[in-house]
């Protein structure tokens, strides 16, 4: 499992509810993401009760802290929103700014200098596909970019499921 922007700024609204990314969080879906973690409408008190509600799904949240921002295979590496080139080792341990895996857009504009195909999300197809195409995998020309968001948030925009070999070859896709 891997992190993303949404994942992380709720687990920065969980640990700090008075924290300044509370607003855009709740403006981009957070809200509809506190009632379904837990269970209610929470929002209006959750500054308020934020102790007692967070102490009952202490565990899952632990387990959601530990997701990483990308996931890297011998010839593939997944992150949310991409990899910021030119990185020659992009690993954040190396210095590579941790928001770029979560809220980098068009990650697939620069030239890949990793010698891997990067997955990325974040960015709808609808947005790097031409106009009126299907909603499919983005594959850029060189195939060293592949993008997989098919904008389930957006009006007109579907899950977007994709199986990718090993080598980084998408070899299906369902809607």
């Amino acid at each position: 499992v891997m992190m993303g922007n949404h994942d992380d700024m709720f687990l920065e609204v969980i640990s700090d509810p008075t924290s300044d990314i509370y607003t855009t969080f709740i403006q981009n879906g957070g809200d509809k993401t506190m009632e379904s973690f837990f269970g209610q409408d929470v929002t209006k008190m959750f500054k308020e009760q934020a102790n007692e509600l967070v102490f009952e799904k202490l565990d899952l949240l632990k387990f959601m802290a530990t997701f990483k921002p990308y996931h890297e295979e011998e010839h593939v590496i997944f992150a949310h929103a991409g990899v910021r080139m030119p990185y020659g080792d992009f690993h954040f341990a190396e210095g590579h700014p941790y928001q770029d895996f979560l809220w980098l857009r068009h990650c697939h504009r620069q030239k890949n200098v990793l010698e891997k195909v990067v997955v990325f999300g974040h960015t709808p197809v609808q947005q790097l596909l031409p106009k009126k195409s299907p909603i499919q995998p983005y594959i850029s020309t060189n195939k060293d970019y592949i993008g997989v968001d098919g904008g389930a948030c957006f009006k007109g925009g579907a899950l977007l499921a994709v199986d990718i070999s090993y080598t980084g070859e998408v070899q299906d896709f369902k809607t």
